[in-house]
């Protein structure tokens, strides 16, 4: 009985599989970076696009983020700075999970800089997509913006192979903001948020890229993903999976012994 037993305890031993050596290899592929800049000011708050502006770009850009396979992707979160919340990577799980995190909560002053986002997103992008046409910036915002300079970063974005393509969140028609079911107030008016999207237009066409508004039938990526798939791709290096060394087989021989 004991013999027995000690044939079980190996057996289940070898069917944990147990692993020695850790040996990290990298993966060549050829793809694109990415990199969504997004607003994350309290006009995203806004509920013209169900079940609010928010809520939808953190559902879309998700499923963008599901349905790559050898493309890098980086997210920057702007209001009245830009954040960069994830730095360029192939690692899809890490950027779904920043997405979900996506929130007006993250950049405490408000406002909607998005040359500054431009910014910094421009400057995400890896060494190894500097020779080629494979970098992409997709913003998505409502366009409200206040500062004048981004048309001049999409310029200077296009002359150095960046392709912006945009997305407009909301409507034109606009609706008054509310946060926490209460109306925001702005010297002693309600505030209404609109979407801009003569802004939106011209950062596309200033890059070769496209613009797409967003609408409840259609957030408005899969236009702007038929547009990727026109673009060159870059050889890209990303870290593998772990190699290990299979020990199961010891702890089995002693089981059948």
């Amino acid at each position: 009985v004991s013999i027995l037993a000690l044939a079980v305890v190996f057996l289940s031993l070898a069917a944990a599989r147990p692993r020695t050596g850790v040996r990290l290899r990298t993966v060549e592929s050829s793809g694109r970076e990415i990199v969504l800049v997004v607003d994350v000011s309290n006009s995203m708050y806004a509920e013209d696009v169900e079940p609010s502006r928010m809520e939808r770009t953190r559902y879309a850009i998700t499923r963008l983020i599901e349905g790559m396979q050898e493309d890098r992707v980086g997210i920057v979160a702007f209001a009245d700075r830009a954040e960069v919340v994830l730095p360029i990577t192939g690692d899809y799980k890490m950027a779904r999970a920043k997405a979900a995190g996506l929130s007006p909560a993250l950049i405490a002053h408000q406002g909607t800089d998005i040359a500054e986002a431009l910014e910094v997103a421009m400057l995400s992008f890896s060494s190894a997509t500097e020779s080629s046409r494979s970098r992409v910036i997709i913003l998505i915002t409502d366009g409200e913006n206040h500062d004048e300079g981004a048309v001049d970063v999409a310029e200077r974005a296009k002359a150095e192979g960046v392709m912006i393509c945009t997305i407009g969140i909301g409507t034109p028609e606009g609706t008054v903001l509310e946060i926490n079911g209460e109306a925001v107030e702005e010297d002693g008016k309600m505030v209404v948020t609109k979407l801009n999207e003569t802004l939106l237009q011209e950062l596309a066409e200033k890059s070769d890229g496209i613009y797409r508004r967003s609408r409840n039938d259609s957030f408005g990526l899969e236009d702007i993903v038929e547009r990727l798939d026109q673009l060159e791709r870059a050889e890209l290096t990303m870290p593998g999976f772990a190699e290990y060394d299979e020990e199961y087989q010891w702890f089995l021989g002693v089981a059948l012994l």
